[in-house]
């Protein structure tokens, strides 16, 4: 599952022109950190929901990496 959702992540960073992250921490942003924009959070929830069928967003908005990770379980 986290393997999974750090390839949705790099997907999402190498189409707006980012590098890729070599290493992922639970307690990383996903704005400051992963430099994920409005846009590119769209992109991620609507990726989760396809792959995972979770709304990750149901019990509030995600802030971290570890908080996308804690829905999916």
């Amino acid at each position: 599952m986290q393997e999974k959702l750090i390839e949705i992540i790099q997907k999402i960073r190498t189409e707006s022109g980012l590098p890729e992250i070599t290493e992922f921490k639970e307690e990383m942003s996903l704005k400051d950190d992963l430099d994920i924009d409005s846009i590119s959070m769209a992109q991620l929830i609507a990726e989760i929901d396809q792959n995972f069928k979770v709304d990750i967003n149901a019990a509030g908005p995600v802030q971290t990496f570890g908080e996308i990770l804690s829905r999916l379980k």
